[in-house]
């Protein structure tokens, strides 16, 4: 049900959310490794891969 999605999100949209993460331990290209293991999982195919520019990839969802 969107509308009830949407009531349950509003309280959540209002708060000011503190983010807090840290520098990866093994550096960037670890980070890299690890989200590579999943370019060939459902999520993240290689055909949804629509760009990349260097810093940013681009890729295609399915919105149920």
């Amino acid at each position: 049900e969107p509308r009830a999605f949407a009531r349950y999100l509003t309280p959540m949209r209002r708060k000011r959310w503190v983010v807090y993460a840290k520098p990866p331990f093994a550096g960037p290209e670890a980070v890299l490794a690890y989200l590579s293991r999943y370019t060939h999982r459902v999520a993240i195919s290689s055909r949804r891969i629509t760009a990349f520019d260097g810093s940013a990839v681009t890729f295609r969802v399915k919105d149920y």
